[in-house]
C-alpha cells in the first residue's frame, strides 16, 4: 500500500542517487542526480560522476525548497510527483539496473548500480500503488 504525504506535511529529501546515467533515442543526456522526497522523484543535472555516492547519508545535499528552481532551470531536469507517476519499473542486466518512469507525456530511463536496487525498490514500494509498479 502506498503512503502519501498530507498537504500540510513538509517535503523532505529521503535519499539521493548521484550521477545517474540517462539515455534517449534522441541523443545523449547529462548525468542526473536522482532525488527522492516524500512527495516526488526529481532528476537534476549532476556535477558528479556516475557511481559515486548512493542513497546512504547523502540526503542533506539538496534542500527541498530549491528543487522547483533546479528543475525549472534545465530542460533535462524533471519532477514526477508520486501521485502522477503512471508506471515505475526496475529492469536491466548484470551489474546495472534501470528505473523506467512514465509520467504523462514524459518518460525517464535512468541507469544506476545494481547495489542500489533495494533502496530504490523500498522508495517505490513505500510511495507508489501496485497499479503504478
Amino acid at each position: 500500500m502506498a503512503v502519501t504525504s498530507g498537504p500540510n506535511e513538509a517535503e523532505t529529501v529521503i535519499g539521493v542517487l548521484y550521477g545517474v546515467e540517462t539515455t534517449s533515442a534522441g541523443g545523449n543526456f547529462p548525468f542526473l542526480d536522482l532525488i527522492f522526497t516524500n512527495r516526488r522523484i526529481v532528476g537534476v543535472v549532476s556535477d558528479r560522476r556516475r557511481g559515486i555516492g548512493g542513497l546512504e547519508g547523502l540526503a542533506r545535499t539538496y534542500d527541498p525548497r530549491e528543487l522547483d528552481a533546479l528543475v525549472a532551470g534545465d530542460k533535462h531536469a524533471f519532477s514526477f510527483p508520486f501521485a502522477a507517476i503512471e508506471k515505475a519499473r526496475i529492469s536491466g542486466f548484470v551489474g546495472q539496473r534501470a528505473l523506467d518512469l512514465r509520467c504523462g507525456a514524459r518518460n525517464a530511463y535512468l541507469y544506476f548500480p545494481k547495489k542500489e536496487i533495494p533502496r530504490v525498490q523500498e522508495v517505490l514500494d513505500r510511495f507508489l500503488s501496485d497499479a503504478q509498479r
